[in-house]
């Protein structure tokens, strides 16, 4: 959902997920084969963040202004939650 809201910034906007089921999801939330200009805009990529450098074709070196990973922390661990809560917010309170 990212994607979308980024998308009116740039000429064209990837959009990635592992799940086949969530990019459909998003193709259908912005207009999907319908049209419409946010559908024509954003390009849906069935790929996982770790293997996006490799895993989409078509874009060049040095043709990327903005990288972005919206909600990877929710596919976390809940001691790792608990650490980054610990860090982020209480962090500054100790510095």
């Amino acid at each position: 959902m990212a994607t979308r809201a980024l998308a009116k910034y740039f000429d064209v906007a990837i959009g990635s997920d592992a799940g086949e089921s969530m990019i459909r999801v998003a193709e259908e939330l912005s207009g999907g084969e319908t049209g419409g200009e946010m559908a024509a805009k954003i390009r849906w990529v069935v790929c996982p963040a770790e293997e996006v450098d490799e895993g989409i074709d078509g874009v060049d070196i040095g043709s990327v202004d903005l990288v972005s990973a919206a909600y990877a922390v929710s596919y976390c661990s809940f001691v790792f939650d608990f650490f980054c809560v610990y860090v982020l917010c209480l962090g500054f309170w100790l510095f």
